[in-house]
């Protein structure tokens, strides 16, 4: 496990600026004496994931993100709202779930894709904090421009909604 993490710290530049796994373990401290984490996400507010990831998941005392679409929510909702209240993190994928967003304008963008899934978020599963996203097809394509550019824009959008 060390030489696997020596290794990803090693790819992520971690070893080149001095932050071995040691290192960062004995500057940060994990909740109840862990050692490590994961994170567990599943996209796009699939039906298979109410039948068969949430369940196994809560056999097995883990928890996930689930980023979901409104345009695929539909008649599971109650299902989803279920799957909240057993503890999953539920997270904003938009509402149809676009992959070709390089002719839209941040605030069309906003106004068509995110504004209106935050507030059916809010309505439907309550907001205590931040809510978290994931980008749809992980495309970071917004409006015209040079992919820095575009993903610049897309990153600032999604700080100045609170993401």
């Amino acid at each position: 496990m060390t030489s696997l993490l020596t290794r990803r710290s090693s790819l992520c530049g971690g070893v080149a600026l001095g932050v071995t796994p040691t290192a960062f373990a004995q500057r940060f401290a994990w909740p109840h004496g862990a050692v490590a984490a994961v994170s567990l996400s599943y996209d796009d507010g699939l039906d298979s994931q109410i039948t068969y990831a949430a369940p196994a998941l809560d056999s097995a005392g883990l928890k996930a993100t689930f980023f979901l679409t409104k345009d695929n929510v539909g008649p599971t909702l109650g299902d989803w709202r279920r799957v909240a209240r057993s503890g999953h993190e539920i997270g904003d994928h938009t509402v149809s779930h676009p992959c070709a967003i390089g002719s839209y304008s941040s605030g069309r963008f906003a106004r068509d894709e995110l504004l209106p899934m935050e507030d059916w978020l809010d309505l439907n599963f309550g907001r205590s904090g931040p809510r978290v996203f994931a980008y749809p097809c992980s495309v970071t394509d917004l409006g015209p421009g040079n992919a820095t550019e575009q993903r610049a824009r897309y990153e600032a959008l999604l700080r100045t909604i609170g993401f």
